[in-house]
């Protein structure tokens, strides 16, 4: 069974919102704004967007407010309104969040060229951002750019050591140009970071097994199990390993 590792568009909210210059400021804006992202992350979306909107009528400019309209929309699915309203939000302030969510949301479609383009532009305005480095390896793997995908997730582990996502997905890469040897330590790597890291337990195992450690492989796609009984992947693999051992008929 070949591993796997998608990341999942995850966007992200400000802890709190920041004030963007705008053609017309008010002075509602940004109370009302708090306001809607406690609605936003408390999982209230129609009060949410009701103030979103609110604020936008007021100003039309709040790039906060079109940013996060823009976000709640594509959790929704609501895609052609989504993508327009972050770009407007882009328009008016070039931040690095703005960018990044958009390039979660181009990436969620399956339009990678411009996803990897999205992040490449967050690390250009934030040389830190540890999430839009992790995600821009991932696409650039998905793009069947191994090296540059490498690249990408070491430069995130060299600000976030403990970024279990990103030492999984360069064993995924690794796996997929032959380095066995070097995806077990990043998997390795994954699950020191985070022990219920159920993905990397599967893909570790899927390693082992290719290169006949069956007994190991069976013990760490049990561990992946154990965290996660309805990992598919999981009972696909043990079965390839049991099969492997002679253990099933």
């Amino acid at each position: 069974m070949r591993v796997f590792g998608v990341l999942q568009p995850c966007f992200r909210r400000p802890a709190a919102p920041r004030s963007t210059p705008s053609a017309s400021p008010t002075c509602m804006s940004l109370p009302n704004l708090a306001e809607a992202l406690a609605h936003h992350e408390a999982g209230r979306p129609d009060e949410a967007e009701a103030i979103y909107r609110r604020i936008l009528e007021h100003d039309p400019c709040s790039a906060d407010a079109l940013h996060l309209l823009g976000v709640l929309q594509a959790e929704r699915g609501e895609q052609a309104s989504a993508e327009s309203l972050i770009r407007a939000a882009l328009a008016i302030a070039d931040e690095p969040d703005y960018r990044y969510n958009l390039g979660q949301f181009l990436a969620g479609r399956g339009r990678l060229d411009e996803a990897a383009e999205a992040f490449a532009a967050v690390v250009r305005l934030k040389a830190d951002h540890a999430a839009a480095l992790l995600a821009l390896g991932v696409v650039l793997r998905r793009l069947r750019r191994p090296g540059e995908s490498i690249d990408a997730l070491r430069r995130a582990l060299a600000i976030r050591p403990d970024l279990a996502e990103a030492h999984s997905n360069l064993g995924i890469v690794f796996q997929e140009v032959g380095r066995p040897e070097l995806a077990i330590a990043a998997f390795c790597d994954a699950i020191r970071c985070c022990p219920d890291h159920a993905e990397a337990h599967c893909n570790l195992g899927h390693v082992l097994q290719t290169q006949g450690r069956l007994g190991e492989a069976a013990a760490s796609i049990g561990m992946a199990l154990h965290f996660r009984p309805d990992l598919p992947e999981g009972w696909c693999n043990l079965g390839n390993v049991l099969k492997d051992q002679g253990r099933l008929g």
